[in-house]
C-alpha cells in the first residue's frame, strides 16, 4: 500500500505543468559624477544681454584753412547686445552684434575760434568670438570684426557735422556662468575707425577727422537663451 501511494504521488506531479521560479528584476540608478552634478548647460545656442562700457579716444580734426585741433574724449555708453555660439567639445565658436549709446566726448580748446569738440553718440559691433572653455562654466575667448561710430565734430568758428565711421575692432574677453541661463561678461576692445571727411554748416567749411588709441572696457549681463 505505501509503495502504491508513492507511485501515484510520483505520476500527479508529472502531470503538473512545470512551474517557473519567481524572481523581481533588478533596478539600476546611474549614480552622478561630482562632475556632472556642479556642471551647466553649455555655451551652445543664442543669447541675448544688455552691455555698458566706458570708452577712451584720441581725436584729431584738420580743416581746410590750415588748423588742427586735437581732442582727447572719454565717457560711458549702455546698449543691447544678441548672438549665437556653436560648440565643438572646449571649442566655442560665435557671432554677435551689439549696439550701445551714450555720450564719449571731449573738447580741444576752452572758448572762441579755438573751440573743436569731438563726441560718439552711437557705437556698434558685428563680431565673430572663438573661444575654449578650461571649465565646463567658463569661457575664454578672442573677438574682432566691423566696427561702426556715430560722430559728431562741433566747431565754434565753421558749425558743426555728424557722420558715421566706419572700421575694426579686436579684442578679448572672461565670461562666467551664474546659472543655467545666466552669465557675466568681462571685455576689452580696441577700435580703429577710419579718417572721415566732415562737412561743416558754414559753406566751404571742411575738417578731415581721424582716431586713435580707442579703448573700451565692457561689462555684459547675458541670457542664454532655451534650446527649441
Amino acid at each position: 500500500m505505501v509503495l502504491s501511494a508513492a507511485a501515484a504521488n510520483q505520476l500527479l506531479a508529472a502531470d503538473l505543468p512545470p512551474t517557473e521560479p519567481s524572481y523581481q528584476p533588478v533596478q539600476y540608478s546611474a549614480v552622478p559624477s561630482d562632475q556632472d552634478e556642479h556642471a551647466l548647460p553649455g555655451w551652445q545656442g543664442f543669447h541675448v544681454g544688455i552691455v555698458g562700457s566706458n570708452s577712451q579716444l584720441s581725436g584729431k580734426s584738420q580743416f581746410t584753412n590750415g588748423t588742427t585741433r586735437s581732442f582727447d574724449a572719454e565717457g560711458y555708453s549702455l546698449g543691447v547686445l544678441a548672438g549665437a555660439d556653436a560648440q565643438f567639445d572646449a571649442v566655442v565658436l560665435g557671432l554677435e552684434a551689439d549696439t550701445s549709446f551714450g555720450n564719449i566726448a571731449g573738447r580741444s580748446g576752452t572758448s572762441g575760434s579755438d573751440a573743436v569738440v569731438g563726441e560718439v553718440g552711437q557705437f556698434s559691433t558685428l563680431r565673430g568670438r572663438v573661444g575654449f572653455t578650461p571649465a565646463p562654466n567658463v569661457l575664454f575667448y578672442a573677438t574682432g570684426g566691423l566696427a561702426l561710430a556715430d560722430m559728431a565734430v562741433r566747431t565754434s568758428q565753421w558749425g558743426t557735422d555728424k557722420e558715421l565711421v566706419t572700421g575694426f575692432t579686436y579684442g578679448g574677453g572672461i565670461e562666467a556662468k551664474l546659472t543655467d541661463n545666466i552669465s557675466l561678461r568681462g571685455e576689452y576692445l580696441y577700435t580703429q575707425l577710419d579718417p572721415k571727411r566732415f562737412d561743416f554748416s558754414v559753406k566751404g567749411s571742411q575738417g578731415m577727422l581721424s582716431t586713435s588709441d580707442f579703448h573700451t572696457f565692457r561689462a555684459a549681463l547675458v541670457y542664454q537663451l532655451p534650446a527649441l
